[in-house]
């Protein structure tokens, strides 16, 4: 499980990152190791929070909306954060437009070499196990 949530994080940084270098010409390689130990857990907190926050203020149960204010202090704290480490040095930096290419050139080859493996079987899997078929 735990691999598979780092394949799931490193494809959608991957993508992010080829969408910032193409549309805005900077790649961000901290955002390989952020991703996975800090966004996608926020993410999923304030999701299934957000999701229960308005279950309650509706029900009745959270009348005042704490949980939802409590989840937009948290929002707003990771802000922060994201700002402070997209300040630090080496966090991220501007691709002139041949690094630009290359980046978004490489990025598009791992994609797809990754789609393909999905889908393309390149190898078979040996399991072990014997077929037995009565004729």
């Amino acid at each position: 499980v735990f691999m598979q949530y780092m394949r799931t994080c490193l494809h959608a940084s991957l993508c992010t990152s080829l969408v910032s270098i193409c549309w805005f010409g900077v790649f961000s390689p901290v955002s390989f190791l952020l991703n996975p130990l800090i966004a996608a857990p926020i993410s999923a907190v304030v999701c299934k929070g957000a999701l229960l926050g308005t279950f309650l203020h509706i029900a009745g149960i959270d009348q005042r909306g704490l949980v939802l204010c409590g989840l937009s202090w948290v929002l707003c704290q990771f802000k922060h954060f994201v700002a402070f480490a997209a300040d630090l040095p080496g966090a991220s930096f501007e691709c002139d437009p041949w690094s630009r290419a290359l980046l978004a050139a490489v990025s598009l080859l791992v994609m797809l070499r990754i789609a393909a493996r999905r889908t393309l079987p390149f190898r078979k899997q040996f399991t072990g196990e014997v077929e037995l078929t009565r004729t």
